[in-house]
């Protein structure tokens, strides 16, 4: 790994933002890359691997949307960075339970970077990677769950009033630098 941050990017020092983003996207080595798909779900948890009662409750807030919107015949939930697809399938299953006709008719879009395309999910459910995001004139719902804590970000830190980027640095290990 420190082998290819060196090559990648041709210096000693790196922005925060630019190591978060491969450590966490790279195709071959990044977190949510499918290369390392069994460490998904056993560092942490979110609500939807807990119990499925999330999703039945986002499910239900969906429905009373539709509803208030006088039932259009057209309708979409999209969910920014759906990952394994726990969330969006209780809600479509919550829906189901709701309302069939509803569920018949609802267009589930989920977008993320990286998809193992082999999850289980319904019929009604696409997967865009977010490369490729371009919808428009939607009637629907979006949603997103845990969304910005996996978005690269610069790292500031504050001396003698000024503030200054942290940086990564290679030598022989990585350390943070100013």
């Amino acid at each position: 790994m420190q082998k290819k941050l060196h090559h990648k990017f041709q210096t000693k020092l790196i922005s925060y933002d630019q190591f978060m983003e491969y450590k966490l996207y790279d195709e071959n080595d990044g977190y949510y890359s499918e290369n390392n798909q069994e460490l998904w779900g056993t560092d942490y948890m979110t609500s939807p691997m807990i119990h499925p009662a999330f999703g039945f409750l986002i499910a239900k807030y969906i429905y009373a949307v539709w509803i208030s919107m006088n039932s259009p015949s057209t309708f979409s939930l999209i969910e920014i960075g759906g990952g394994n697809l726990n969330l969006t399938n209780d809600i479509f299953e919550g829906i189901q339970d709701l309302s069939p006709k509803f569920a018949d008719l609802l267009n589930i879009v989920v977008i993320d970077r990286n998809f193992n395309n082999n999850l289980p999910r319904h019929k009604n459910i696409k997967l865009i990677n977010s490369d490729n995001f371009n919808l428009k004139n939607i009637t629907g719902v979006i949603i997103s769950n845990e969304l910005f804590d996996a978005l690269p970000f610069k790292r500031l830190i504050n001396k003698n009033d000024r503030f200054y980027e942290i940086f990564v640095n290679y030598c022989n290990d990585f350390q943070e630098q100013e």
